[in-house]
């Protein structure tokens, strides 16, 4: 059975201090960091409007899962972000303006591999 966004809230407003909790026990090296603890609060939201109150889950289990794994998706999509990242450079992606090393596009085909195109602007190692 799906909450209602009345019972989400109140059910957020009951149990907002688990927030803190997840990241006083998981992440307590940035336990005053505000960036930190309003993730978790917005995972929190997240968790009880899909929270099952017929489940066997109760809240504080669901929860506090719900909030670590929105952490380590969050630091999933920033490594792979940072991977393939280009540095912050300004490169093109259309394999016409930028053939790597010294390729043809005839060679390279539609699609550029970002490495290759990192290796070509010189910014970065792949």
């Amino acid at each position: 059975m799906k909450l209602t966004r009345e019972q989400a809230e109140a059910l957020y407003k009951d149990n907002e201090g688990l927030a803190v909790y997840a990241v006083q026990r998981y992440y307590p090296q940035h336990l005053g960091d505000e960036d930190y603890l309003q993730e978790a609060r917005y995972a929190l939201w997240m968790a009880c409007q899909d929270f099952d109150p017929d489940g066997a889950a109760k809240i504080a289990h669901f929860a506090v899962t719900y909030i670590v794994n929105w952490f380590k998706r969050l630091y999933h999509n920033a490594s792979m972000q940072k991977r393939h990242n280009v540095c912050g450079a300004d490169v093109s992606l259309d394999t016409a303006d930028r053939a790597p090393n010294g390729m043809s596009t005839e060679d390279i085909g539609d699609f550029a591999p970002l490495n290759s195109i990192a290796a070509s602007t010189g910014c970065c190692t792949p």
